[in-house]
């Protein structure tokens, strides 16, 4: 039992071996199978890590990308706004001058339709008379037999009454061609409305010139006073001190003056005393002894003994009065020269205490007007007074020169107004012998056939200037019919050859007269822009100009040589009013 339980036991042994053996190699194997694992995992940490640079980095260049593309589109954008705002300004712009031209064209066909009406009503009234022309014709044609001759006459003088008024035509249409000219210069892209809206441009570039003058004038008054009162007020301290200090040196020097006075009079006293009486000291010294020893010089006798402690000095007194005299005189010298050296100080002190006082008396002038003046007033300084003054002249001047232009526009369209009435006159002219030519025509050939009727053998010569002898007894009944018929014919107009006369002269001065104005405002036109030129010159301070200040007098100048050069126009057509020409 013991060798079964023991060979059992080695059997477990060998099968636990084996299965350790197994488990040795499992582990093995799952060591293997765990290091491949983990070298996998390795390489796949290696390969996510290298997926993340390159998914950050694709991310950072998307992101540039984006930023880029962004930046592109918002500048894009941008571009796109601004063409989109200038192509609307300029639709805008379009759009004004589109709605501008369909209301010139709204206006125009309103004209063309009152013109079209009027022409209408004008063919209606035609019509009428030609109707009653007809009627008056039909009833009048055998009461005109006797004003054949006439008739005859007046178609010669027709004749050249057509011619004149074919002159007149061309004249009129040299005339009308002339005021075209005229209109076309004045309203073209270099007329007149062109050149005063020039002139309306600078001079609204003058008016920005000297707002910007003035907001400089401002701005420099408003700095001055900020930087200067403080120093103004210095300035006063330091003139009070002056002030105090002048006082003071004048009180020094007038106590100095009365001190060398008096020590010029002592001098002066001294010098005035007489010499002595002898050599002797104790004889010069007689009056101090007296004095001392109490002796009265009047009387004679000693009023009072001098005391016994006295006697010393009075011993010692003439050396003392000699050291006295010494130490005087030394004094003296140095006072002297001291008081000459103060004097030199003064004398050349005087003529800056002077000029200090002066100019104190200036700043004192200065601040007393600056502080008597408005606030308001003191930002004119001087130069902004000359360039307002000089600016209202200029401005002035050029209103003048607006309204001598305006003047002259006026006087042109009156000019062309009588024109347009003369051109009426003549048209209304030329219908009256139109149908004078239509009526007489046809009484003309009414006469032939009448003549022919009555005398059928007799040839009637066309211009019929002589009637037949056999119609001189119906002469009277065709009066008499004529007469009958009078009210109901056109009334003839008696002859026009002195209207006609004068027409002519009236065209021709009236052409003369066109040509001479259109000079003159040519004239004016061109004076006026050289002042404007010159106007701008001297206010914008362009190189080699004159200044402003300087130039306003030639300017005044110019504008009265203007004025009176532009009289004799004026005169000129007020004389033409009072002719009635216009």
């Amino acid at each position: 039992q013991r060798d079964v339980a023991l060979h059992r036991l080695d059997q477990r042994v060998a099968a636990h071996d084996m299965l350790v053996s197994k488990l040795d190699r499992k582990v093995s194997e799952l060591v293997g199978a765990m290091r491949g694992l983990s070298d996998e995992t390795q390489a796949q940490l290696r390969r996510a890590e290298a997926a993340d640079a390159r998914l950050f980095s694709f991310r950072h260049q998307l992101e540039e990308e984006l930023r880029q593309k962004c930046q592109e589109l918002a500048g894009g954008q941008q571009e796109l706004q601004s063409k989109c705002r200038v192509l609307s300004a300029l639709g805008e712009d379009t759009q004004k001058r589109l709605n501008q031209s369909v209301k010139r064209l709204e206006a125009v066909a309103q004209e063309q339709a009152l013109q079209g009406e009027q022409v209408g009503q004008a063919l209606a009234g035609l019509q009428d008379r030609m109707e009653a022309v007809e009627v008056a014709q039909h009833a009048g044609v055998e009461a005109l037999a006797p004003m054949v001759p006439e008739a005859s006459q007046r178609g010669q003088h027709e004749e050249e009454q057509s011619e004149r008024f074919m002159h007149i035509e061309l004249r009129l249409s040299e005339v009308a061609h002339s005021v075209d000219r005229l209109a076309r210069e004045a309203h073209g892209d270099n007329g007149w409305n062109a050149r005063l809206e020039e002139h309306e441009v600078r001079l609204l570039g003058l008016r920005s010139k000297l707002d910007s003058q003035d907001d400089h004038y401002s701005s420099f008054d408003s700095r001055v006073r900020q930087q200067w009162e403080a120093k103004f007020e210095n300035l006063r301290q330091l003139a009070q001190d002056s002030t105090i200090r002048a006082l003071l040196h004048s009180e020094q020097l007038e106590a100095l003056a009365g001190r060398i006075q008096s020590m010029d009079e002592v001098a002066g006293c001294g010098a005035m005393r007489p010499p002595p009486l002898s050599a002797d000291p104790g004889l010069q010294c007689l009056p101090e002894l007296q004095l001392l020893c109490g002796v009265d010089h009047d009387s004679g006798h000693a009023a009072d003994r001098a005391p016994p402690s006295q006697l010393p000095l009075v011993v010692n007194l003439p050396g003392g009065i000699d050291r006295d005299g010494a130490e005087t005189d030394d004094f003296e010298s140095q006072i002297m020269q001291h008081v000459k050296t103060v004097v030199l100080q003064l004398r050349a002190m005087v003529p800056k205490v002077v000029e200090h006082d002066r100019s104190i008396q200036e700043l004192r002038g200065c601040l007393a007007d600056r502080e008597a003046l408005p606030r308001d007033a003191l930002v004119d300084q001087p130069p902004r007074q000359l360039a307002d003054q000089d600016f209202a002249g200029l401005r002035a001047d050029v209103e003048a020169l607006r309204k001598q232009l305006q003047d002259g526009k006026a006087e042109n369209g009156s000019d062309s107004e009588d024109i347009k009435k003369l051109s009426e006159r003549v048209l209304v002219t030329e219908e009256w012998l139109s149908e004078h030519k239509a009526v007489l025509a046809h009484f003309r050939h009414q006469l032939d056939k009448l003549l022919s009727m009555l005398v059928p053998d007799r040839v009637v010569p066309n211009n019929c200037t002589a009637v037949n002898g056999e119609l001189v007894a119906a002469q009277a009944g065709i009066a008499a019919l004529g007469e009958e018929a009078a009210p109901c014919a056109v009334q003839p107009r008696p002859p026009a050859g002195d209207e006609l006369t004068s027409l002519f002269q009236r065209v021709d001065e009236s052409e003369t007269e066109c040509a001479r104005l259109q000079q003159q405002l040519k004239d004016r036109i061109f004076t006026m822009d050289r002042l404007l030129e010159k106007v701008a010159g001297e206010v914008l301070g362009h190189p080699g100009r004159t200044p402003v200040g300087r130039g306003a007098v030639p300017l005044e100048a110019e504008v009265r040589e203007d004025a009176a050069a532009n009289r004799p126009v004026e005169e000129d057509v007020e004389h033409n009013e009072r002719e009635g020409w216009f």
